[in-house]
């Protein structure tokens, strides 16, 4: 008794076709994806008037979506965002390549110190936030554009 298998490798290189415009697909939901999470980010942020801290908008406005080919990166771009998002413990501030710190207050008035202590901040975990208040969102968009291209 012999034993014959046919296989018709035209369906097999359709689905091979088909993961390799999956993977396209992929890379083409990176920059909606991105969007999205960017658009939240804007949303969770602290805001400036909102009570939220001192918050001037510096760092809603530097929120963007960046490419970079294989990946993409989303915040904001000020340089003090973890500790927005992780908060600080209570420390020592001290001026550097100065001879007083200087800043204004909510009420613009204006202050010099040689040192100030700082009581440090609470944490405002937006990132964090922005991944839950996304979900729904960034999972619509994947779903829609699967069944777009996968017909279903």
């Amino acid at each position: 008794m012999s034993l014959r298998v046919e296989v018709d490798f035209s369906e097999v290189q359709g689905f091979i076709d088909k993961i390799h415009d999956g993977q396209a697909l992929a890379f083409a939901l990176m920059e909606p994806v991105a969007e999205i999470l960017a658009d939240h980010m804007r949303e969770e942020i602290p805001q400036p008037g909102l009570g939220q801290g001192y918050a001037t908008g510096a760092s809603r406005d530097s929120i963007e979506a960046e490419d970079f080919g294989e990946y993409w990166i989303v915040g904001p771009s000020t340089g003090y965002t973890g500790f927005v998002e992780e908060g600080t413990a209570p420390h020592e501030i001290w001026p550097i390549d100065a001879l007083a710190l200087h800043w204004f207050d909510l009420a613009g008035g204006e202050h010099f110190a040689k040192h100030v202590y700082h009581p440090g901040t609470e944490p405002f975990p937006f990132i964090e936030n922005t991944f839950a208040s996304a979900e729904n969102d960034v999972s619509a968009a994947i779903q829609d554009a699967f069944e777009a291209f996968f017909g279903g």
